[in-house]
């Protein structure tokens, strides 16, 4: 009984240590299967640039392992040197990959020398010097390297918080980097065996780690791409393609959100319906491309002069709304008024001309007896339409009467030079 046992704890144990060209092949056969996957998705996401560095990450891993393969014994110098320079640049992609996701430029120059310099030291113990043990601390040192610095771009400050794939894949490198490291400190201190595919514990525990970030790392990433691709459409779906606005629909949903806050609170609410002055005769005088750009340059000018907390949209047209939580009558009016001077100053450039276009903005608040947040938005442009009737460029206020609801003139620019009035 007792033999018996001890065969089987024999077996165990030796059967647990899979024969690493095995777990090579394993690993070559991943790498392809997450190129492939990337290529493919790429092809769909062509805004996503970060797929491309992924693509060829993991199409030099499979090169890389390959090449393995095809040197078992680990003495063909040049397939051992095209194996290191695989691997080396595969890992620098990766590096690549995640700063163009996380909108970070391109690793210094300075940085980029660590894959030569690393390149460089294993021709050396290749060509120069065959130390099997040297280039496994300089590979493990070098990818424990990159796999840290990649990770710290993925926890570093603004890294697209609030998402968990990248912090996914943050993690993913932290465990890739202590494991590389690690393997550095146990073959600095006990050696490295005679070649990359003798099978011992160390060896299989390498490639084990691995076929694990094979699988895990392309997954994390397609999550990170999959993500990015939801918030993109989610962004399509909520914004004004030549603006960046919001559109009216998303601008509704969140104004009866703070709609409803301010009920609950009591806090006061306040509606800006804006127009631009004239806004066809820039489109029949210069085409729509000019229209086009005044239409944006408002815009620009509209976000300048909001608060972080103020909603503004493209309503329709040329037509704008915006929102502006916890401001009354008064502090509304001041802030349409500021918007209206400051836009008649501005020069649109288009086609060698400068262009200039003014305003009309009609102020409403919003009132504890009303029901719902589409009152107010009707009074802001009933007094948005007294404005153009009352000759354009102004700021009226919508002020109730007690026998009716007649909105008054709360403010009225001076004329608009002619030339200027030409050119809008």
């Amino acid at each position: 009984m007792e033999c018996t046992f001890h065969r089987f704890l024999f077996a165990v144990r030796h059967k647990m240590i899979l024969d690493t060209r095995t777990l090579v092949l394993v690993a070559f056969g991943m790498a392809i299967t997450a190129a492939v996957t990337f290529a493919a998705s790429w092809r769909f996401n062509r805004d996503i640039q970060a797929l491309r560095y992924w693509v060829w990450t993991y199409l030099l891993n499979a090169l890389g392992l390959l090449l393995i393969v095809l040197n078992p014994t680990g003495q063909i110098s040049w397939l051992l040197l095209g194996s290191n320079m695989a691997f080396c640049t595969a890992a620098l992609m990766l590096l690549w990959g995640s700063r163009n996701f996380l909108g970070r430029p391109r690793p210094s120059i300075l940085f980029m020398a660590a894959p030569a310099l690393a390149i460089l030291a294993m021709a050396y113990f290749i060509f120069a010097d065959f130390d099997y043990r040297a280039r496994v601390l300089i590979s493990a040192f070098y990818l424990g390297l990159m796999a840290m610095a990649t990770a710290y771009e993925h926890f570093r400050p603004g890294a697209a918080r609030g998402s968990a794939p990248v912090k996914v894949m943050g993690v993913l490198q932290l465990i890739h980097g202590t494991s590389q490291w690690t393997r550095f400190l146990v073959v600095a201190v006990w050696g490295a065996g005679d070649n990359l595919l003798e099978v011992n514990a160390v060896q299989t525990a390498v490639f084990y780690e691995a076929c694990l970030m094979i699988v895990a790392v392309p997954i994390a990433c397609l999550l990170m791409a999959t993500e990015r691709l939801h918030e993109n459409l989610r962004r399509m779906a909520m914004n004004d393609d030549l603006t960046g606005l919001l559109n009216r629909r998303a601008f509704m949903d969140e104004a009866r959100r703070h709609f409803a806050r301010s009920l609950r609170q009591g806090s006061p609410l306040s509606v800006l319906m804006i127009d631009l002055d004239h806004f066809k005769k820039i489109n029949d005088a210069k085409g729509h491309d000019a229209g086009d750009a005044v239409l944006a340059a408002f815009a620009d000018e509209l976000r300048a002069g909001l608060r972080r907390s103020d909603l503004p949209c493209r309503y329709g047209g040329e037509e704008f709304c915006v929102l502006l939580p916890d401001t009354g009558m008064d502090g509304a009016a001041a802030l349409a008024e500021n918007l209206r001077r400051r836009f008649a100053a501005v020069e649109v450039p288009f086609d060698g001309a400068m262009l200039g276009a003014t305003i009309s903005i009609g102020v409403a608040e919003a009132q504890p007896a009303m029901h719902m947040i589409e009152e107010a938005i009707s009074q802001a442009d009933r007094a948005l339409y007294a404005a153009k009737r009352g000759g354009r460029d102004c700021v009226i206020r919508f002020e109730a009467s007690e026998d009716g609801a007649a909105p008054s003139l709360s403010y009225r620019s001076r004329p608009v030079p002619a030339a200027r009035s030409a050119a809008s």
